[in-house]
Parts: C-alpha cells; structure tokens; sequence
C-alpha cells in the first residue's frame, strides 16, 4: 500500500526546526507543575517575564493549587512559587513569583500588533512531555491581523458549553486564532516570532465538534498591564484545567508501536513510536458532556448507560476511560481504563478486549500522501482485514461502506455505521460498530466487535460493550485543545 502507519510519538514540526534567536528566548521557558488537595496534578507551560524570578503561565493551569512546582530544563533544576502575584481574569493569564529565578532571563515581548503572516513557533511541554518541543504555529488571517474574540470565533452553542461553568476567559476576550493544534499542556506557552519575542501565549480550544479552532492570547494586548491587574485572583481550581493542561494520571501508561520503519513500496514508514496515556475521564464527566448532544443516537446510548447505572451509580466516579493521544496528528484514542492497550502487529492496529473476551475494539491510525489516498488507505489496509471476522448479513461487509459526509475543501470525511452477519470463529452472531474519520492525509478508523446476542450477554459484557461504544463513537477522534 502507498500509506504510513503512524502511531508514533514525537511531536513533528512542519517546516523544520526553529531559528537561534528563538532557541535563545526558549531557554527561559519552564514547566509549570501544579498538585491539587486532592492529590491529582497537572502540567503546562509558562515563560520568565517580566523580570528573573517572575514567570507568565494560563490562569487556568494554576488557578487553586496547593503547591506550584517551575522546572527549567536550561538550568536543570525546579523551584517552587512563592505566590500567585496577578491574574488577569479576562486573557486567562496569571504573574507567578518564583522562590529561585533559576538563572533565567526575562524574555522581550511584542508591543505593536504582530504580523500574523510571519514565522513563529510555540515553545512547551504538551502532553507532559519531559523535554521542551518547539511548534510551527500558524495564524488565522483577517484585516485586523487575525485578532477577534472568542464570542466571534464561536458559534452560541459551542459557546454555551465551552462557558456553561467557567467564568474567565470571557467572550469578549481578545485572541488570535492558532490553525495548527495546541495540545494540553501547551497551556500558557509562549509563542515567538523571529527575533525571539513573545506575540502570543497559547491557551486553548475546542474540544471535538469544531476543528480547526484553537486559540492564543495576544501578548501585546493583554502582557503589558499584567504586573499591574487588579483582578481577584481565583481561590478554587478551574473548570478548564483537565481539558487544556496535560493532567496526570493514576496510572502510567505507553503503548510502543513496533516495527514501523520498514519500507513498504517504496515509501519509508514514520519511526516506530508510543500512544501516550495523558488523562483520565469518569463515565459521569463523559454523560455530561454528551448530554449536550441533540442527536437521537446520542440520547439512545445515554439511555441505555442510565438504566443500567441506576442500579449502581457509583459507577459515574469508578468507570473510568484512558485517553492516549498520538503527538504527530492530535488524534485522540480510548479505552476503558479496565481494558489494556496492546498493538497487534498482524492488524496492523491497536486494540483491547473486554475481560470475558466478548468484546474487542480495534483502533488504527495510517497516514496517505494526500487526503485522496487516505480515504482509500484505511479500507485496504485496516477495514478489509477486519471485514474477514464474520460472513455478514446479505453481503454488507464493512469494507463495502461509503462515506456518510466527504468535505473535499476541508479535506474531512466521516463514517459511522453497524453490521451483522455470523462470527466465523464461533458461529455465532456477531456485530460490529464502526467509526472512520479522515483529516487531511490522516486516516482513523475505530470498530467495536461484539460476539454474541444482546440477550444472552452478562451484565459486565453488556456494560463493557456500551463502555467500548463510547470509546470508539464518541472518544476517538481528532481533538483539539
């Protein structure tokens, strides 16, 4: 086949790496390592300004933690913060002081408005990454230099559920807006142009539904009258901090994707790499965002999960689902947290099964050298082998589907559909749902394989079959943070 596996986990920049001047800058960018009460973390990033021992980070990444932990990867040491200084509600920005300046210069900042046409890179720790990755950041253009508000960036329902519990930012707060995808933990890093200045500080985006929306605070407009705000500063964590900062997991998981750099007709796979578990979820945090969702097929499985909670509704705090997430696209995967993770290299994918074994989710990710040729990749190189479990009712196998929606100027495809036919293992029935989206040259493909009538199912299988639904129909996907 023409197409790339790309499960891997280095961050790859478009356009080669970035100028000295901004490697110079980037030495006084720090990890900003937050610990809750509660005894979960998160991490994000922030940059020394506007004086040594003072660093600027996402209001959000900070807001009600017990202790503040700054790590410069430059100076090969950490600090704690002393005090939260100033926050400005309005840019989601908060002015840390330092209990050691760590021998980091204050970096210089944009006055004037930038223009957004230029060069400029994001310097961060998304996803918790242990070393600092610069990123090729692109600007949303437009005749003010890209800066609009969030309220004009998004439409009043997203907004409705970005805002329905967070205060700051605000609608009309002033962004630019990031076509290339921040990730969580690239909460507060400084974006810089050529010469090494900060034009912006990334913040956030949408979760899901909208693509290509993410957004930075414009550093000329918001940095200069920081030191001097006189906003309350928050006392209680923020909404926002498990969605754009990189929260730490109970646990620690990576799944290495072996065997990958092997040429393939003549085209050089990516290195072999590793799915990154970056949060966790609870079934309850899951329903409710869903519940935001109108469509009737949403409601049904929402149905179907209350009623069998009711009888045990400590499992909206127990029933957890893993979220890895592949640095190379964005691309989102799940899984519950009881299932593991493991890659099948015959598949070409990865999967997990339930515990009884009734249930198997498969997962693949391949690239294309065009959004063409990912439509057809993953139909020829995933969804054909799949298509070989069962004999399928009247002949709709899997790999005979047509894409529900084809977007050829957004370059974006969708495909959600159910077959049946008889396992060929067993004999018995067998049914498989099936997610495929297509984004640009990315092709992601998830299936959920149950063998077995609905009605003969135990009430665990039951369960983990709703659980791995979720996970493959509304949990995989291409998320931007």
């Amino acid at each position: 086949m023409r197409a790339a596996t790309i499960l891997v986990a280095a961050l790859v920049l478009a356009g080669g790496a970035a100028r000295a001047d901004d490697r110079d800058s980037a030495r006084s960018v720090v990890q900003v390592n937050c610990a809750m009460e509660n005894g979960k973390g998160m991490k994000a990033t922030g940059f020394v300004w506007p004086e040594p021992g003072k660093v600027v980070t996402a209001l959000h990444a900070v807001a009600g933690c017990a202790e503040i932990e700054v790590y410069s990867e430059d100076a090969r040491r950490s600090t704690l913060v002393s005090k939260v200084l100033k926050v400005n509600l309005e840019a989601d920005l908060a002015l840390l002081a330092l209990d050691d300046d760590l021998g980091l210069a204050a970096v210089p900042i944009e006055t004037d408005t930038p223009d957004t046409r230029g060069r400029f890179f994001a310097w961060g720790y998304p996803l918790a990454a242990e070393q600092m990755i610069d990123l090729k950041v692109e600007f949303g253009g437009g005749l003010k230099g890209g800066v609009t508000t969030i309220g004009a960036a998004f439409a009043s329902d997203e907004l409705d559920k970005l805002f329905r519990s967070q205060p700051y930012p605000d609608r009309d707060t002033q962004i630019l807006r990031v076509t290339s995808t921040i990730q969580p933990g690239h909460s507060g890093a400084p974006i810089f142009d050529d010469a090494g200045a900060v034009v912006a500080i990334a913040d956030g985006g949408l979760l899901g539904g909208t693509r290509g929306i993410n957004w930075s605070i414009p550093a000329f407009l918001y940095l200069p009258g920081l030191p001097e705000s006189q906003d309350k500063i928050p006392a209680g964590a923020s909404e926002w901090a498990g969605l754009f900062s990189a929260t730490v997991p109970n646990k620690s998981a990576m799944l290495r994707i072996p065997g990958l750099n092997a040429n393939r007709d003549g085209i050089a796979d990516e290195d072999a790499g590793i799915l990154t578990l970056v949060r966790q979820v609870s079934l309850g945090a899951v329903m409710e965002d869903l519940g935001q969702d109108d469509d009737a097929d949403t409601r049904n499985i929402l149905r179907d999960i209350a009623d069998y909670v009711n009888d045990d509704p400590a499992l909206l705090d127990e029933a957890t689902f893993d979220i890895f997430e592949d640095r190379v696209t964005g691309a989102t995967v799940a899984v519950p947290s009881w299932m593991e993770l493991t890659w099948n290299a015959d598949l070409g994918a990865a999967e997990a099964y339930s515990p009884s074994g009734a249930g198997r989710m498969t997962i693949a990710l391949m690239q294309g050298r065009s959004f063409d040729e990912a439509l057809d990749i993953g139909v020829e190189d995933f969804v054909s082998r799949i298509s070989d479990w069962a004999d399928w009712t009247d002949g709709y196998a899997p790999d005979t589907f047509e894409y529900d929606e084809v977007d050829e100027n957004d370059e974006w495809a969708l495909y959600v559909g159910t077959h049946d036919g008889d396992d060929r293992a067993t004999g018995a029935y067998g049914e498989m749902l099936l997610m495929i989206t297509v984004s640009g040259n990315v092709f992601l493909g998830s299936s959920v394989y149950l063998v077995g009538d609905e009605q003969d199912l135990t009430d665990d299988d039951y369960f983990d079959d709703l659980m791995m639904q979720v996970c493959a129909e509304y949990l995989t996907d291409f998320a931007l943070y």
